[in-house]
């Protein structure tokens, strides 16, 4: 009977465990988008999951966004296991390039090491780093609606052309103004109007988004006065940046550039609202029910699900790799190799650091001890460093061009605390003489999304520097003679070894680490979004369905805002952005690179070996032993001078050791 050989190495049975979670995450999403297809029309590639009320439907969203950041944290977790496992270079790669003067990085991610392992590994490891992307997201109901100016005897009238028939030649009443307003005279007749005080008036109707009312009926405290009366019909619009903006005093004369009516809102009282210049007695609002449509894109579900397939597919192929030349996945791994097998490219180099082989120095000559204490800021490469702060300047620099040019241009009251998270008429990305029908959402999902790649790739380079730093501690107390200590491996330990973290950085660092990236991460998708905003026309019937007008409202000649606006059909799908979002994402990442800097600004406890981070060459020089302790890796390390056996050299030689060692003296050669 054929039986599957299970992996032996630890770190491929925890790819295969990976790779199983990996195709359970595929059977998920495969049933899901199966499931949602079946249930609704899919039209351009979009469909409805749900339609409930928008409170229920925030829930529903956030326990589904949950799960999606579970399942595509399961996926990252493994794609960065399995990829750091691509990377780790093997005895016989590290060998090959120690021959050609060159050295590896071990125990952290490294771009480096893609140059020397087999082609296979850098195929696999790029087809890992395509990311998993959120497929769910909700649509944000607002209604358009018409604000009519009038008076109490007005609204009996029942035939208002035959009572002015002066609005037959008005280019601003037509046959379509006409219906809406006699639609309206009729619910407000038949009781279907909901009367609001002045109060309750402002309050129901200064907010960015209207989904709970619509058509508004405003009765004048006298008689109006006019030859007829006011048709003053708003429409929410793009070009309209502040949709309540009827409701200031000098709303009939303001443009496109004049902001002020923000800043009026919040300070307008009741009994002083006097919207276009009239004073106003009671209201008369049409309720409507607010209703939210939870949306999935059916088309970046296949996608997502065939990348999901892959992905397990590719973890399958790490776990049932050819174990002939097993990976130094930690250092204590490559320890424990040159001890075993000491590599003759760095005899006589016991004092060489990481900072000689990036200068390129293999020469083989006796070296002066040195007892002056390092910073830890010497684990990592000038590069590493370099590409870190480069990183992070670009996402730093772009944030606050954002927050500068994105505040200078929004409208009204400018306080980054007050406009909050989320969504915010005030920060809608223009979109100017884009047409409902020509937006597509693949654009504006990755422009969604393109903050979170320079974040990513400002990670990859701090997450390795925070490794080096572990692993620069950990090195250091081998330097202590007072106290021996076993290497930490990936294999199963042998002896006084110990298991290794989870990719060699302690929960000292990997959890707060943990708990600031995936905050980063939430701030980052709330600072810059995708938005789906479905308007509904006053008519509200299901079908009907309209959108903003992707352009300026234009002005006349008069600066007055035209009351015919032409509507059509679609939703607006567009990008926004939250000033506070930005401002956080600022402050979180000067935290984490502050807290980064800090600690790579501290000394080393004991500062005796030679600092020598992740280098290769420079853990290689360290590990020249005596010969009879070719199976000391098994056993309580130390790193000092030691004590001859008998060759008498001329100078001493400092190496890891399971026997006592003696501290180097400073000033004296080594070699």
């Amino acid at each position: 009977m054929f039986r599957l050989a299970l992996p032996r190495p630890r770190w491929q049975r925890a790819a295969l465990a990976f790779s199983l979670a990996a195709f359970v995450t595929f059977l998920i999403n495969l049933v899901f988008v199966l499931w949602a297809t079946s249930r609704t029309t899919i039209t351009d590639g979009v469909g409805i999951l749900a339609e409930q009320s928008c409170p229920t439907a925030e829930r529903w969203s956030t326990g589904i966004h949950v799960v999606i950041n579970a399942l595509s944290t399961i996926l990252l977790a493994g794609s960065n296991y399995c990829m750091q496992c691509l990377m780790a270079p093997t005895r016989t790669e590290i060998d090959d390039a120690h021959a050609k003067r060159r050295w590896l990085d071990v125990g952290v991610p490294s771009i480096r090491n893609l140059w020397s392992i087999s082609r296979k590994r850098k195929i696999i490891w790029g087809l890992l780093a395509v990311s998993y992307n959120s497929i769910i997201f909700t649509s944000t109901p607002v209604n358009e609606y018409f604000v009519f100016h009038t008076d109490t005897g007005f609204l009996e009238a029942r035939n208002i052309s035959a009572m002015f028939p002066s609005l037959n030649d008005s280019p601003r009443f037509n046959d379509e103004a006409a219906q809406r307003w006699e639609a309206l005279n009729d619910a407000f007749r038949s009781g279907q109007m909901e009367k609001l005080t002045v109060a309750d008036c402002l309050t129901s109707y200064r907010t960015p988004f209207q989904s709970t009312r619509a058509n508004l009926l405003l009765i004048s405290a006298g008689d109006v006065g006019l030859e007829y009366p006011d048709l003053y019909t708003f429409a929410y619009d793009t070009s309209m940046i502040q949709p309540s903006s009827w409701m200031c005093e000098n709303a009939d004369r303001a443009s496109p550039d004049d902001f002020s009516c923000d800043d009026q809102l919040r300070k307008i009282k009741a009994d002083e609202w006097r919207p276009y210049g009239r004073a106003v007695k009671e209201c008369h609002s049409q309720k409507t029910e607010e209703s939210c449509k939870i949306l999935f894109s059916a088309s970046l579900c296949w996608i997502v699900i065939s990348v999901n397939l892959f992905k397990g597919i590719l973890m399958l192929f790490v776990a049932f790799a050819s174990t002939r030349d097993q990976p130094l996945l930690t250092v204590g791994d490559a320890v424990a190799s040159f001890l075993a097998h000491p590599d003759e490219s760095t005899t006589n180099m016991c004092l060489k650091s990481k900072k000689d082989f990036i200068d390129c120095n293999w020469f083989k000559s006796p070296q002066r001890f040195n007892a002056k204490s390092r910073r830890k800021f010497a684990a990592g490469t000038p590069a590493r460093w370099i590409s870190c702060i480069l990183f992070f300047a670009v996402l730093l620099t772009t944030y606050t061009l954002l927050l500068i040019f994105g505040l200078r241009q929004a409208p009204g009251d400018k306080n980054v605390i007050t406009m909050g998270l989320g969504l915010n008429t005030k920060t809608v990305l223009d979109i100017n003489g884009v047409a409902p029908h020509q937006q597509s959402l693949i654009p504006y999902t990755l422009l969604a999304n393109t903050p979170q790649v320079i974040f990513s790739l400002f990670y990859f380079t701090y997450n390795a520097l925070y490794t080096n730093l572990s692993l620069v501690t950990e090195w250091d107390r081998f330097g202590d003679r007072t106290g021996a200590k076993g290497l930490r491996v990936s294999s199963a330990p042998q002896g006084s070894q110990r298991d290794t973290y989870f990719l060699h950085l302690p929960y000292r660092y990997s959890i707060p680490l943990l708990v600031c990236s995936g905050g980063l991460h939430w701030l980052v998708s709330q600072s810059l979004f995708f938005v789906n905003i479905e308007i509904y026309d006053p008519s509200y019937l299901p079908e009907n369905v309209m959108s903003m007008t992707p352009q300026w409202t234009n002005i006349d000649d008069n600066g007055s805002i035209p009351y015919e606006i032409n509507f059509s059909s679609g939703t607006l799908k567009t990008c926004g952005w939250s000033p506070l979002g930005v401002a956080l994402v600022v402050a979180v990442g000067f935290v984490m690179l502050g807290l980064l800097l800090v600690s790579a600004g501290r000394r080393l406890r004991f500062g005796g070996i030679p600092v020598a981070g992740s280098c290769s060459a420079a853990i290689s020089a360290a590990c020249h032993p005596n010969l009879s302790e070719k199976d000391a890796s098994g056993e309580l390390l130390r790193w000092g001078v030691l004590e001859s056996e008998g060759d008498e050299r001329e100078m001493g030689h400092c190496s890891f050791s399971a026997q006592p060692v003696r501290a180097p003296v400073q000033g004296q050669f080594y070699q």
